[in-house]
């Protein structure tokens, strides 16, 4: 889904427009919800399911999801804040940030790929050098890509493989984001049987890039 400006990520809002109220009532009623949120001001990909394993995977710390985001500053990106991304900033908690990889694109213009999500990162690594975003939307969550998505529309596929419904009802992910250690090509499975994200995960340690779990749904 690609979140408008102007909306909030929640179910429901006494003052603000949700991202629920851009998805019909059918899909509502699967009881989907966002994975993570952005804030109201901040446009871009919005991933929603109804798997809850799936959701905290995403969301977990410790698996360190990479998210790309666009930003435009109030000021000049100092060419300093590169190596600083890279080996972590002080913005205020505990811990310095994950390495981050910022890419300059112009004067005031930068990409930023993060490996956490905590409370308003990308502002506040800004504001760590000096800088005022204005304006953030988000590109990529692991290898979904927000692409031509229009503004408050939803997007039927994750890649050109295969539509978020085939997956959804035989419980496929990206595995690759999983990080296990062993590939196992497709042809291996058999064609008609269900395996599901746990059994993947747990049993023998499959890796299976979204085009072959794809084309395996589709063999049968």
């Amino acid at each position: 889904f690609h979140k408008p400006a102007g909306c909030v990520t929640a179910k429901q809002d006494n003052v603000h427009k949700t991202v629920m109220e851009y998805f019909p009532e059918e899909i509502r009623a699967k009881d989907i919800a966002p994975v993570g949120r952005l804030d109201l001001d901040t446009e871009g990909l919005l991933m929603f399911t109804n798997d809850g394993p799936l959701t905290h995977h995403l969301l977990s710390p410790t698996h360190h999801i990479p998210k790309t985001y666009y930003a435009v500053l109030d000021k000049e990106v100092p060419e300093s804040a590169v190596e600083l991304f890279k080996n972590g900033v002080d913005i205020g908690d505990d811990k310095l940030t994950l390495p981050a990889e910022l890419v300059i694109l112009s004067a005031r213009e930068a990409e930023l790929t993060i490996h956490e999500g905590r409370f308003h990162q990308v502002k506040r690594m800004f504001e760590a050098v000096g800088c005022t975003v204005t304006y953030l939307k988000r590109l990529s969550m692991g290898s979904l890509t927000l692409g031509d998505l229009e503004k408050g529309k939803r997007g039927n596929s994750v890649s050109r493989n295969g539509s978020l419904d085939r997956l959804a009802r035989c419980r496929c992910i990206q595995y690759e984001i999983l990080e296990v250690n062993a590939v196992c090509d497709y042809r291996h499975l058999r064609r008609g049987h269900y395996y599901d994200a746990y059994f993947i995960r747990f049993c023998g340690g499959f890796q299976l890039n979204l085009k072959q779990l794809y084309y395996f749904y589709k063999s049968y």
